[in-house]
């Protein structure tokens, strides 16, 4: 099955809900679109939830106008998430809901040395896991965001996830 644009779920995935375009806030709003996309901009999105994953059409409007505006798809898997808290903003003046997950480091020596306990296995991999990942924070401002709030902690709950 596809969804949005050209985007191919698993086999067993499924769309559980979905809302129209919406902004998006990263905690280093500017740091992460440049990483992504090479330049700063402002950001909106087609998010999805599906039965495996938040998934998200990110797009950036780039400062520069003669700059077209660039797309990426972005997935998080629910097992990332460290938190949730509906009602809250970042900078955007806006209620949405707040979304803590974990995204695997970049670079560094402590992304190093948890990537070589992570391979060990036992609890030296869980450790080396945890310290591979670095938390980040983001603000979806879905307007219906107390439902997705809902659904979220629903499926976190059917996995296990949270209790």
């Amino acid at each position: 099955m596809s969804v949005g644009i050209s985007f191919q779920l698993d086999q067993d995935e499924k769309v559980v809900q979905e809302t129209f375009f919406c902004p998006i806030e990263f905690q280093k709003q500017d740091d992460f679109t440049r990483d992504l996309f090479g330049e700063k901009g402002r950001t909106i999105c087609k998010p999805y939830l599906t039965n495996r994953r938040v998934l998200i059409w990110l797009m950036v409007i780039p400062e520069k106008k003669e700059l077209d505006p660039k797309a990426v798809w972005y997935t998080l898997p629910y097992e990332n998430v460290s938190y949730m808290r509906p009602g809250k903003h970042g900078k955007i003046n806006r209620k949405g809901l707040e979304i803590e997950f974990a995204a695997p480091k970049v670079g560094g020596a402590i992304a190093g040395i948890g990537k070589s306990m992570e391979e060990k296995g036992g609890i030296k991999g869980w450790v080396g896991a945890k310290l591979a990942k670095e938390k980040m924070k983001m603000w979806l401002y879905v307007p219906d965001f107390p439902v997705w709030n809902l659904t979220i902690t629903k499926i976190l709950q059917e996995k296990g996830i949270v209790t």
